[in-house]
């Protein structure tokens, strides 16, 4: 990889632990405790399950968490919710 490519992964990264840490103090209970990763991908917040069954409940939390996600970041127009092991590399 190049230099670039690699400042600005490396800058991604505060935001992305950032959202997560706001997510996790933000969602009830033991949903928090799922959450994987997230990164924003431009108007996209991209949220990152440790298994299928809790993307499903996180995705319905997610959906009653516009307004406040919306006051958060105003650039972020959707959310969605993808699955990946807690022992997989993060993207």
């Amino acid at each position: 990889m190049s230099r670039p490519i690699l400042r600005r992964i490396a800058a991604g990264i505060p935001v992305q632990q950032s959202w997560a840490g706001w997510l996790r103090t933000t969602l009830a209970g033991e949903l928090a405790g799922h959450v994987v990763s997230v990164v924003p991908k431009g108007a996209e917040l991209v949220v990152f399950a440790d298994s299928a069954a809790w993307s499903v409940r996180l995705r319905y939390a997610l959906a009653a968490m516009g307004p406040a996600i919306a006051a958060r970041d105003a650039s972020i127009r959707r959310t969605s919710v993808r699955v990946q092991p807690a022992s997989a590399p993060t993207p």
